[in-house]
């Protein structure tokens, strides 16, 4: 959901890993009218690879931490193209952390 948040505002994160996620140990309320959205029960910290989506010249597909980055960011890293970061690769990322977590 901070990624969605992120997203909502014009941002893009470019760097989800375990280091970046810390989870509260008592959740806190927010005021939201979505229902899903009033419980933070994780935070996102380390923004410095964060960038605007109106920048998109900054929002080069090679950031991030290795272990969670996207196929597209991988590709990308290994030389063979890609284009821009974009809301899925952060999704991806999350993908991976979840893996990573619970393996």
């Amino acid at each position: 959901i901070g990624i969605y948040n992120a997203y909502s505002l014009n941002w893009l994160h470019r760097d989800i890993s375990s280091g970046n996620v810390l989870f509260r140990l008592s959740p806190e309320t927010r005021d939201d009218e979505q229902r899903h959205l009033r419980q933070c029960k994780c935070v996102i910290i380390d923004g410095d690879a964060a960038v605007r989506m109106d920048k998109r010249e900054f929002a080069s597909l090679k950031s991030g931490t290795m272990e969670f980055m996207s196929i597209r960011g991988l590709r990308a890293w290994a030389g063979s193209g890609g284009d821009f970061h974009c809301i899925l690769d952060d999704m991806e990322a999350v993908f991976w952390l979840l893996v990573y977590t619970l393996v």
